[in-house]
């Protein structure tokens, strides 16, 4: 099994040393043809153009006596002008008083200084629009990822909200890319307030109202809790609990066991749901709660965790949510919400 997996890392690195490779051999080769292209326009006399570098696998002689060849290092690769790295002529009467070859008016140190300078920024150049045609065309063909709710926060008392398979595109009329695009749209926004969002609804796009469920005041790029709460996104509290816990360690709580059936069961949502229905419990209640390793969206590895509450209960405050996790032993409670990630198509 060891040596499996040293194989396995050894193919991953392996892997990804090849793209590296291969990711730059393109950005060489595209920046040198920017380049080339531009010498072509203007007339510069080009000698060879090559794919890599080192030693040539494969050479061809075009009718104007350029060379193309492919190298067998891809680590490279260039553009080669005549005259580009030594001194020519100027003029005829140059070339015959010095006895060399006759003078290359299309020689690279012969040309006008602003057609060399657009040939030297043409392949930096030809890298950014290169650039841009492969993000446009990413988002064109394959698209951006994007937030769609997978679940939403039971809806009454709030005017409007969200849908569950509602895909976020924009808020306020600010493009959502990342959870710190939602961050900045929201940021300062209050309970109760009515805010426009761009959605994607069984593939129509549409903008509707939702008013938000709480103030958003995240506490950096990072804190996405009050923004996806405000939206309305159902979220599952993730449980860190001490060794004498009555709940088992690194659970998420999905639902209290007071239903017929598990779906007819109490969703927990939030610590607040615990003291909802603790209120009314008392010291020999014998309470059912479905723990699980995953989210709600996972139907397998839920585990029905029945737990008889002691004595001790009954002198607790039941409307304080610390005292409630101090009785069952939570030290950590999180949120995972119920969102699945998918892809929004861009026009051009």
């Amino acid at each position: 099994m060891e040596n499996l997996l040293s194989i396995t890392g050894f193919l991953s690195q392996f892997g990804s040393i090849l793209v590296a490779v291969l990711v730059l051999l393109i950005t060489i080769t595209i920046h040198e043809f920017g380049h080339y292209i531009v010498g072509k326009l203007l007339k510069f006399k080009i000698n060879e153009f090559a794919i890599g570098m080192g030693p040539a696998i494969f050479k061809k002689t075009l009718k104007n006596g350029q060379i193309f060849s492919i190298r067998i290092l891809p680590l490279g690769g260039f553009c080669s002008f005549a005259g580009e790295d030594e001194e020519v002529p100027k003029t005829q009467e140059e070339a015959v008083e010095k006895a060399v070859d006759n003078y290359d008016p299309n020689a690279f140190n012969n040309k006008k200084p602003w057609q060399r300078i657009l040939v030297l920024i043409a392949g930096a150049s030809v890298n950014f629009i290169f650039a841009v045609i492969l993000i446009v065309s990413n988002f064109a063909i394959f698209g951006h990822t994007a937030y769609s709710v997978y679940e939403t926060m039971p809806t009454a008392g709030y005017s409007y909200s969200l849908q569950q398979g509602d895909t976020i595109t924009a808020v306020d009329g600010n493009y959502v890319y990342l959870s710190v695009d939602l961050i900045k749209s929201l940021s300062g926004k209050k309970q109760g307030d009515i805010v426009d969002v761009s959605i994607v609804r069984n593939g129509e796009k549409i903008t509707v109202p939702v008013e938000l469920r709480c103030d958003v005041n995240p506490s950096g790029l990072t804190d996405y809790g009050d923004v996806f709460e405000s939206l309305g996104v159902a979220s599952v509290p993730f449980i860190r609990t001490s060794e004498t816990s009555l709940l088992p360690n690194e659970q998420y709580l999905l639902r209290f066991n007071d239903g017929a059936t598990y779906q007819e069961c109490s969703r927990i949502y939030k610590k607040e749901n615990l003291v909802e229905y603790f209120a009314d419990k008392k010291a020999g209640d014998v309470i059912g709660v479905w723990v699980s390793t995953d989210d709600e969206t996972a139907e397998n590895g839920r585990m029905l965790m029945e737990i008889v509450l002691n004595e001790s209960f009954d002198s607790i405050d039941k409307s304080d949510y610390k005292a409630i996790f101090e009785y069952f032993g939570i030290e950590q409670m999180g949120y995972s919400y119920q969102l699945e990630n998918t892809t929004v198509k861009l026009s051009f």
